[in-house]
């Protein structure tokens, strides 16, 4: 929903090259890597802080973020991450969480404000690839650098 109103999409999902994602938004993905873990309770998570997880590239990469669900209801207001991890046997393990809750007294994620943040981006990032903000053509850009001739 934008401004109150449903967004509509064509449901068509271009493959070949045209209108892939900006990679604010592939970033912002991958920067949701060290929420899933804590909150999925991972041992690799046990420990450290949030900061610490993310500049370990070595574990933060066997993570991986496919989507969120905003939840937007009073007591439940909050956001569901789905993801994965891969195993040290080269498996992938499917890592649903739980719902965090942006407000709450009691067991309340430690780095809730950071995540809501986040999640507050994204939703951004997708509305603004829905208006037409995609990644640079990399064959476009070799063209940028030639001098013009006269």
């Amino acid at each position: 929903m934008r401004d109150g109103q449903p967004v509509e999409t064509s449901g068509l999902v271009p493959y070949n090259g045209h209108n892939l994602v900006h990679p604010d938004f592939v970033h912002g993905f991958e920067m949701l890597r060290g929420h899933l873990a804590f909150i999925s309770e991972s041992r690799e998570a046990v420990g450290i802080t949030l900061q610490e997880l993310d500049e370990d590239e070595d574990t933060i990469k066997l993570f991986r973020v496919h989507s969120f669900k905003v939840n937007g209801y009073e007591e439940v207001d909050g956001v569901i991450l789905q993801g994965d991890k891969r195993l040290q046997s080269g498996d992938v393990m499917d890592l649903p969480c739980p719902l965090v809750k942006w407000v709450e007294d009691v067991n309340r994620y430690p780095f809730a404000d950071e995540l809501s943040a986040l999640v507050d981006h994204l939703t951004t990032e997708a509305l603004s690839y829905l208006d037409g903000k995609i990644a640079p053509s990399a064959q476009l850009d070799i063209f940028e650098d030639e001098p013009e001739e006269e």
